[in-house]
């Protein structure tokens, strides 16, 4: 079940998370998902509502941390985690090994400076939940200068994951490595995860959320908008309007009722 609560800054959104997840107590065991900036501001929160015993009760995550909960559930926190000098080391070693492959960026393969752009390229498609497939199947439609550029993009990306899965961590692919790890294991069936400070998410938050939705019995998001219908498609409540009806259609696709 997904509940929609809705109402601008200062409406009670908040209050209505906390109150419900006080009501549930230890009925179920609680997920409040909130951004990384307003972690310690909710635990606190969470402890003037509920009390030290029913605070601790309630694990507060942003996407890393929740990221990190499900890689100690099922593995994933082992490997050599790389920082910014390392990731771009393990591009070159990609590149070196197919280069030849590639049609448009052939020529640059051996430059460090395009190591470092195709890391931050990677880094960006990542974030945006892209992957290899996507690129291709955004290729079939291309021009051919550009079906080269991402079918040599796509291919970059398919070496750098693979040399990744060779034990290192990548930061910027947490979410997609959560993802995998969650797939055929019933993760969030004991949880009622309450979803709250967002006013949007990137397009591998999305791909988490949609894990959620298909596993929680119960999902709960306050979003600071007036309702579903926004006729003002720039307004400072949009984002979070359009943000609420993905989450309505994401959750119809999986066949979970809304209350909003």
């Amino acid at each position: 079940m997904l509940t929609i609560l809705m109402g601008r800054a200062k409406t009670g959104k908040s209050e209505q998370v906390l109150r419900r997840i006080g009501e549930l107590g230890d009925s179920s065991r609680q997920i409040l998902l909130v951004p990384e900036q307003y972690s310690f501001e909710s635990e606190k929160a969470l402890y003037r509502r509920l009390g030290a015993r029913g605070a601790l009760q309630v694990e507060v995550l942003s996407f890393t941390r929740l990221c990190d909960r499900i890689f100690r559930e099922y593995g994933g926190l082992a490997g050599v985690h790389l920082d910014e000098t390392a990731k771009v080391l393990l591009m070159s070693v990609a590149l070196g090994e197919i280069g030849g492959e590639l049609r448009a960026y052939r020529k640059n393969v051996s430059g460090a400076a395009f190591a470092a752009t195709m890391c931050e390229a990677v880094g960006e498609l990542e974030t945006a939940g892209a992957d290899p497939e996507t690129l291709r199947a955004a290729a079939a439609d291309a021009s051919e200068d550009l079906r080269d550029k991402l079918s040599d993009v796509a291919l970059i990306f398919d070496a750098y994951q693979a040399l990744i899965e060779r034990g290192y961590c990548d930061p910027d692919d947490s979410l997609r490595r959560a993802c995998r790890k969650l797939e055929g294991r019933g993760f969030f069936a004991e949880y009622s995860v309450f979803i709250d400070g967002f006013m949007a998410f990137m397009g591998a938050e999305w791909k988490l959320l949609g894990r959620i939705l298909e596993g929680s019995p119960a999902v709960w998001a306050a979003l600071p908008c007036d309702g579903l219908s926004c006729a003002d498609e720039t307004g400072a409540f949009a984002a979070a309007a359009q943000t609420a009806n993905r989450l309505v259609r994401d959750a119809k696709a999986a066949g979970v009722p809304v209350a909003a």
